[in-house]
């Protein structure tokens, strides 16, 4: 859980990430290659999606099932849904 907050607090709210933080997670047992491979992938992720976003990436057709599988229907709809409304041609996929 305490993997699960820092998360969350980097991902919305990262100027307020202190020492104290990252602290509470070694007070956990995480190491700091642990907490480092942490920040990376949760960076990486936000990254990613900040790139999607600002290009208006969506998924592929032929990824629709497995984003189902790993995601739910609800998500995916909401992910077709935002990449319609991103695309000049109303595409769904690009």
């Amino acid at each position: 859980m305490a993997i699960l907050n820092y998360v969350e607090q980097l991902t919305r709210r990262p100027e307020t990430v202190k020492r104290g933080h990252v602290d509470a997670l070694t007070r956990h047992g995480l190491g700091d290659e642990a907490v480092t491979d942490i920040v990376l992938v949760t960076s990486c992720f936000a990254f990613m999606n900040r790139l999607a976003d600002g290009l208006g990436v969506t998924l592929e057709a032929s990824r629709y099932e497995f984003a189902e599988t790993v995601f739910g229907s609800e998500s995916l709809a909401k992910h077709l849904e935002w990449g319609a409304q991103r695309s000049p041609t109303g595409d769904q996929s690009s």
